[in-house]
């Protein structure tokens, strides 16, 4: 099976919210971090012939990565990745072993919906990187490091803005990125380190229940990502 520049995108994206993976046959797959936080669902080109449990889904990818051309084969017991003159082959680890998750997502009524540009979302991610950049100079003994890693989408029923800020409660020093016009009248936080999206534009559903949806518009993923306590 080929391995297309798409697919190994979403696996190295997956890689990051979580090392541990379980190839699910057929096309859909999904993942979660370690708190069960935030879930990602992709949609591979082609679909994977059997269940299969990868231990470190980092160096499946960092071997895709570094063969020309690959494809990938599934055996019994393990995968390979096959270059025009090399092969690299990984064992398979019990499901059983791995924190994976066990069935979809069972979503709620999303009461709020809008759009997120590309490039607004990039604007927001540059923000937050160099807001949380350690001031070396601060210390000689210790870094000094403030977060901002909070995100709060608010609604005031003519616009919406995204505000970045270094807590659920000081706002002190934000950026504030206008999104678009909207009736709608809501406020939703939820926390950036968690926004490992893929680059794309998103449409974006936040739900009461304390659940997040960011849907790509072209590429084949969905992220689900919870939301912070009311604020």
């Amino acid at each position: 099976m080929k391995i297309t520049k798409q697919t190994t995108e979403l696996l190295e994206n997956m890689s990051v919210i979580n090392k541990n993976f379980l190839f699910n046959k057929g096309t859909i797959q999904r993942t979660f971090d370690e708190s069960k936080s935030r879930m990602a669902e992709v949609v591979f080109d082609n679909e994977i012939p059997m269940e299969a449990g990868i231990y470190d889904l980092s160096k499946v990818v960092n071997g895709m990565n570094s063969l020309k051309e690959p494809s990938i084969t599934f055996a019994e017991n393990s995968l390979s990745i096959i270059g025009q003159d090399s092969e690299m082959i990984f064992a398979f680890t019990d499901k059983s072993l791995l924190k994976v998750p066990e069935r979809p997502l069972v979503q709620p009524e999303y009461e709020y919906s809008f759009e997120l540009s590309s490039e607004k979302f990039e604007q927001i991610i540059k923000y937050f990187k160099v807001m949380n950049k350690t001031d070396h100079k601060a210390s000689k003994t210790k870094a000094k490091t403030t977060s901002f890693n909070y995100l709060v989408f608010e609604g005031n029923g003519q616009e919406i803005i995204a505000q970045v800020q270094e807590s659920r409660t000081l706002a002190n020093n934000v950026l504030r990125v206008r999104i678009g016009d909207s009736s709608q009248v809501f406020k939703f936080m939820i926390n950036l380190e968690k926004l490992n999206l893929l680059k794309d534009d998103y449409m974006v559903y936040f739900s009461t229940k304390k659940l997040s949806k960011f849907s790509c518009k072209k590429k084949k993923a969905t992220y689900f990502v919870a939301v912070e306590n009311p604020i």
